[in-house]
């Protein structure tokens, strides 16, 4: 009887996503994210930058700037967890989005981190 529990919990937890991949969050999503703790981001343009000589694009292509109370921010949208954990400036993550904090506060890192876990 014992062993059928432990199996049970383990469907269960399997069924909840315990082994399924990790979400993405595409653009819209962030931008509202952080629009409601009051982070208003702006879509920074293409350089070109993103672009190897080979013609392949950077998987974290997307970025923003946003500004808080003075402060700066700048967020990328990855096209996947694995790419944005290769991000060279990550001060924080979460899933596919890379955050970096220059000049950081208590209450920035506060509202960025409320911003991340609004994500849906």
């Amino acid at each position: 009887m014992k062993r059928l529990l432990v199996v049970a919990c383990a469907a269960v937890a399997a069924g909840c996503g315990g082994s399924g991949g990790q979400a993405t969050f595409n653009s819209g999503q962030v931008e509202r994210a952080f629009r409601e703790q009051g982070i208003a981001l702006s879509r920074l343009p293409s350089n070109g930058a993103e672009q190897t000589a080979m013609g392949m694009t950077s998987p974290c292509s997307t970025a923003y700037l946003g500004h808080v109370a003075g402060r700066t921010v700048t967020v990328w949208v990855c096209d996947s967890a694995g790419a944005a954990g290769e991000h060279p400036q990550s001060d924080t993550t979460r899933a596919n989005v890379v955050v970096e904090i220059p000049r950081e506060t208590p209450q920035l890192r506060d509202r960025v981190a409320r911003a991340l876990r609004s994500l849906d």
